[in-house]
């Protein structure tokens, strides 16, 4: 069985929480903004019309781009403590709301993977073995795919694949029905020699998200991997995959700016897209679209978007969809607020 059971749902239903729920239930609604932001917000919302709505909507275009074949991400990181697992379930979560077919999710980063921790799933996360053994190895409708998977979200489902098992095969079946496929792997390792390890996670990937945080090293990491990737030190089926970075602020306050420095590595050539810090989800539990600042709502659903895109089309994109804004610059961050969390 599973021992992915890190989910939102407590196994007591006696008369009393443990104390793990306990800290789930008070770290979960946490707000993105501080109670200071909001109010300046609806006193300025008296007197002027609020951009928002349409910039978040003009965003989600490429989200809702047309899938003939279900597209398949690999979440990557070079060092633990980057988000990578955080971005990883804010995507899904993003994608799954603004789609109106299927999107999926597989935590592949090990018995110890908290994915179902921020997702908060109807129940433990099935591994790749028991989605193929209930499903079929070649599922023949989407209900007996979706039946084997566990909800976790507006369209969206979730699984687990345990290290050495068949990820590939789970990903293959899953995105017959399943828009867009996302894959939370391991930390890049590497061979004892120090080589980095010359493989995507799974065989068909169609894109690499590389979290990097925004840091000196994190920065280092984001042009070595992009520089790897150029030369093919990272390949799958297809050939090498196009690789987009999501650059997280992991330490707000640090000395150095996610949006600017974002900027410089797309400037570079290292295609990227910045996630500030967000309180609601440095909780490091479940949590709720709507709790997000909105600073933080507008940069996911730009990067849910650049990822879409960057996977059907087969190259990285950065810019805006067409009409869409540039979600750095069209809701400066508001007192504590910002991108993404830990």
């Amino acid at each position: 069985m599973s021992t992915h059971t890190t989910d939102g749902r407590s196994d007591i239903r006696d008369d009393f929480e443990s104390v793990r729920d306990q800290q789930r239930r008070r770290l979960r609604g946490t707000p993105g903004e501080s109670w200071a932001a909001r109010a300046a917000r609806q006193i300025t919302g008296i007197v002027t019309a609020d951009p928002y709505p349409q910039q978040l909507t003009e965003a989600a275009a490429g989200v809702q781009g047309a899938v003939t074949t279900g597209r398949r991400v690999a979440v990557i990181g070079t060092r633990g403590g980057a988000g990578r697992t955080t971005t990883t379930a804010l995507l899904a979560r993003v994608i799954g709301s603004l789609r109106t077919d299927p999107v999926a999710v597989v935590d592949a980063a090990g018995p110890r993977g908290t994915l179902a921790l921020r997702l908060a799933p109807e129940r433990t996360l099935p591994t790749d073995d028991e989605v193929l053994d209930a499903a079929g190895r070649v599922p023949a409708t989407l209900t007996d795919l979706t039946d084997a998977l566990a909800p976790a979200g507006r369209n969206l489902w979730a699984a687990a694949s345990e290290p050495g098992t068949g990820l590939d095969e789970l990903v293959v079946a899953v995105s017959r029905f399943c828009a867009v496929t996302l894959v939370d792997a391991p930390v890049l390792g590497t061979t004892g020699s120090g080589d980095p390890v010359a493989a995507a996670p799974f065989a068909g990937a169609h894109a690499l998200l590389h979290v990097a945080p925004c840091t000196v090293a994190g920065l280092d990491d984001a042009r070595w991997l992009a520089e790897l990737t150029a030369s093919g030190g990272i390949t799958a089926s297809g050939g090498t995959p196009p690789l987009l970075t999501a650059l997280v602020d992991v330490q707000p306050g640090a000395g150095l700016d996610v949006v600017a420095e974002a900027r410089q590595l797309d400037h570079d050539g290292v295609p990227a897209l910045p996630l500030r810090h967000d309180r609601h989800l440095a909780s490091g539990v479940e949590f709720d679209l709507s709790l997000l600042a909105r600073s933080t709502r507008l940069q996911a659903t730009a990067l849910a978007s650049a990822l879409v895109r960057t996977a059907i089309g087969g190259v990285p994109v950065t810019t805006p969809a067409l009409g869409a804004p540039d979600p750095a610059a069209a809701v400066p961050p508001v007192g504590a607020a910002g991108g993404a969390a830990r």
